[in-house]
Formats: C-alpha cells, structure tokens, sequence
C-alpha cells in the first residue's frame, strides 16, 4: 500500500469516508500510520462537509481517539474540525463536538487554548457550545477563566449541567 500514489490513496480513504458500513478498520489505521497529513486533510474536508450540511454523526472521529494509530491524524485534524464547526450547530451534532474537544485536550491542547479564545469572542455560538469552550477554557487556563464561565452560567441548570457533564466525563 505504500507504493500506492497519493492520489489513489486519497480516492480511496473518501471512499471509504463515504461507505462507513465497509469495515477495514486496520487499512485506516495502516493509513494513518503512513499518511497522516493526507489522512487528516480528506477527514477535514468531509467532515467540515458534513457538519455544514447538518449531519448528526461522522463515523470516522469515534477512532481519532481510539488509539495510538491515529495519534497523528488527531493532532493534525481535531483543531481544524473544531475551528470549521458549525456555531449553530443542530443539537445533535453536539456529542460530535464533545467528542472532539475531549480528543483535543489529549492530542492537541497547546491549539486549544487559542481556539477556545476565539470561539469564545464569536457572536454566533450558540449557549451550549459555548458552555463546552468555556468549560476547555477552564481546563486549560482555571485563574483567568473560572469568573467569565460562572458568568455565562449565571442561574441556567442547563449551562450548569453541560459544565459538569463536560467536565467530569473524563473521569468516571
């Protein structure tokens, strides 16, 4: 497979992207291994795509995290996808979203911080997305952030609950 053309190679991981019933789980992770630039670049592209368009789910992100094969891939990946993330993203697309900024906090956190600055300075976002970049902001900086997040907070349950959720899910 490494004799393959970059091309070839990239016509077949969307292919796969595409088919998520086809389980070659061990060709993606050879992938990933070899090609992680490339690898990364495609799953940005289709997941941004499929985000946008409003998909719930993207099959792929569940492995990003799931071992050390994909190292690579998340460090390269994870910041883009969660800067392309819709700010009014459908309500479930948010476990997707949970799912990348806890991969990030393990795989990419020195682009966190930064990107929870300016996620955090758009208009648009919506309150429970903003609670999660809140509750990253938090993790990685707790003395300038704690009085901004009980701000947010304020007396929402729900702001409240997703804050303790987000936060104490790592843990359990």
């Amino acid at each position: 497979v490494q004799a393959l053309p970059d091309g070839l190679v990239e016509r077949l991981l969307a292919l796969r992207l595409s088919m998520s019933f086809v389980e070659i789980d061990a060709w993606l992770a050879q992938m990933a291994r070899q090609r992680p630039e490339l690898f990364a670049n495609l799953l940005v592209r289709y997941a941004s795509a499929a985000f946008k368009a409003g998909e719930t789910s993207v099959e792929l992100i569940h492995l990003l995290g799931k071992n050390d094969d994909y190292a690579q891939v998340s460090a390269l990946a994870i910041p883009q996808l969660l800067r392309n993330f819709p700010l009014r993203a459908k309500k479930d697309q948010f476990h997707s979203l949970k799912r990348l900024l806890n991969i990030a906090l393990v795989t990419a956190p020195s682009a966190l911080e930064a990107l929870a600055r300016h996620k955090l300075s758009l208009k648009g976002v919506d309150g429970a997305q903003k609670t999660l970049w809140f509750a990253v902001a938090l993790l990685l900086d707790p003395e300038n952030q704690e009085q901004a997040l009980w701000h947010h907070i304020g007396k929402s349950p729900t702001r409240a609950s997703l804050l303790i959720e987000f936060i104490c899910q790592g843990f359990d």
